[in-house]
This record gives C-alpha cells, sequence and structure tokens, in this order.
C-alpha cells in the first residue's frame, strides 16, 4: 500500500463534508489491476499521481459509482490526459478506511471532451485551457 497525499476539501462540493479522511492510498491489487487492465499507463503515470490528486484540472462526479470521483489532469510532458478513479471514503463508521485510488488510464482527447460535456463536473481549475 502506498500513501499518495491528501485530497483537497474545499474541491469536492457536496462531498466535503461527508468525507471521513483527506488520505488517499493505493494498494499493492490497485496497482497489479491497473497494470493489467491498462497496460503501460501505470509504469508511465504513476509519478503524476500526487500531482494529479493534489492539482487536478477537473474533478468529475462519477454518476454510475457511488462516492467515486474521477480526477483528470493533463500531463504536457506528452500532451495526455490521465484519468484518476478515486472511491471516497463517506463511511463514519469505517473512520480507519481511506480514500482509495481505484484505476487510471490516459483518455483520449474525444473521451475528455465528452465527460466535460455529459458530467457533472465537481471543480474546476480556473485556469484551464479548452
Amino acid at each position: 500500500m502506498q500513501y499518495i497525499g491528501k485530497i483537497n476539501r474545499k474541491q469536492l462540493g457536496k462531498y466535503r463534508k461527508r468525507l471521513v479522511t483527506d488520505e488517499v492510498i493505493l494498494t499493492n491489487e490497485r496497482i497489479k489491476h491497473i497494470k493489467e487492465h491498462h497496460p503501460g499507463d501505470y509504469e508511465k503515470y504513476a509519478i503524476y499521481i500526487p500531482k494529479i490528486i493534489g492539482n487536478p484540472d477537473y474533478i468529475i462526479n462519477d454518476n454510475k459509482n457511488l462516492d467515486t470521483l474521477l480526477y483528470i489532469k493533463r500531463i504536457e510532458e506528452d500532451f495526455k490526459n490521465v484519468q484518476i478513479v478515486v472511491k471516497l471514503n463517506t463511511n463514519k463508521n469505517e473512520k480507519e478506511k481511506k480514500n482509495t485510488i481505484l484505476t487510471l488510464w490516459k483518455i483520449k482527447d474525444r473521451t475528455y471532451k465528452q465527460l466535460l460535456r455529459n458530467k457533472e463536473i465537481i471543480w474546476k481549475r480556473l485556469d484551464n485551457y479548452e
């Protein structure tokens, strides 16, 4: 298990008061999942995970999964957009449980634009470039 960093509660909108902890982790099981389902993405983008969580371009509500957010950031070094899916701990009965990264992958520009157009944006960086 890796400690990644902290979520900025000010960016969480409706989740702000429901969040039990602001700590984010990435488990070995989730790393294995990422490597198996998104070949090459973990190796290429793992170094950016703290930056994406700490300074995302967008945070989008995953309306298919309860208490789950999509953190999206453009990685300027290779002009790719990376999405990280984070399951939030909003269960006050499980205070020891951390917010967990479920997966990450690079997303195509078309998918990026569709997400911004069709999903609920919880937070966006003010100097975004669209």
